[in-house]
């Protein structure tokens, strides 16, 4: 076989050969056609991580073995694992936006603030909506929740913008006001409900052995000390205030007491009308 006339026919087979793979292995910068999902793909084939860098500084890297993406870190322990930046993650767009998922989204901070804004200018509504059967809560771990105020002080703070505006408004379904709270401390409610609290209601008062004060002593009382005896006097309560279910209770004592007194006085009377 003449083999010198065979070689002009090799070379070209050669490079033919050349070319049909490198078209197969390699990615144009300017795009490539012809590719296979699942045989064709930019990756590593050994056990080593995709990294990313631009100017000889690594900012993305696919982790081998678990498929976690991490930017900002070469160790990511979640799916997507953001850090070392001062600004993590940005949905922005002219139209309404979602940030959707089927399980649970839960940011985790070791340090630092989670800030949600609606704008920088304009107004509109920050939204929290849950399906019918959800809740929506807050569990701060340690720390206060604010409402109108960026130093809260309390479990909950909430802060008006007015003297007497409405800061907790509680209405039916019907939009009818039910409860109301002011910024100036007033309460206006329908009804209140004082539940138990371990104060015993005065009915011992219509007990046989009850020692109910004569009237002369509790008028020897009042003289000396110009309120009735067992409730504070004014100076205490301008300093301390009352309890509601603690003044309701007193005053029901001292109802129940006065009745004792104005039957003695019936007693008395009736006796004077059969002496006539």
């Amino acid at each position: 076989m003449n083999l010198s006339k065979r070689i002009p026919t090799l070379i070209v087979t050669f490079l033919l050969f050349v070319s049909t793979t490198n078209a197969q292995t390699t990615w144009n910068l300017t795009g490539n056609t012809g590719t296979t999902a699942g045989t064709h793909f930019l990756g590593t084939t050994d056990a080593k991580d995709l990294v990313f860098k631009t100017g000889a500084v690594e900012y993305l890297r696919l982790k081998t073995g678990t498929g976690n993406l991490g930017i900002g870190t070469a160790n990511p322990a979640t799916k997507l694992d953001i850090a070392n930046g001062t600004s993590f993650l940005r949905i922005y767009g002219n139209a309404f936006g979602d940030i959707q998922s089927s399980a649970s989204f839960s940011p985790h901070f070791a340090s630092g603030s989670f800030n949600v804004f609606q704008g920088n200018v304009g107004t509109g509504t920050l939204r929290f909506q849950i399906a019918a059967g959800g809740n929506t809560y807050l569990t701060p771990v340690a720390g206060n929740v604010g409402i109108g105020t960026t130093s809260p002080i309390a479990r909950v703070d909430i802060k008006g913008t007015g003297t007497t505006d409405n800061v907790i408004r509680v209405a039916n379904s019907s939009n009818v006001e039910n409860f109301i709270v002011k910024s100036n401390g007033f309460v206006y409610a329908r009804e209140v409900q004082v539940l138990p609290s371990g104060t015993v209601f005065p009915d011992y008062v219509f007990e046989k052995d009850y020692s109910l004060m004569s009237l002369s002593e509790l008028e020897d009382y009042i003289n000396n000390n110009k309120h009735l005896p067992g409730v504070p006097s004014a100076k205490e309560v301008d300093n301390n205030g009352f309890g509601l279910s603690q003044m309701q209770t007193l005053q029901m004592k001292k109802i129940e007491e006065l009745t004792l007194y104005i039957i003695e006085l019936q007693k008395q009377i009736n006796e004077l009308k059969a002496k006539q």
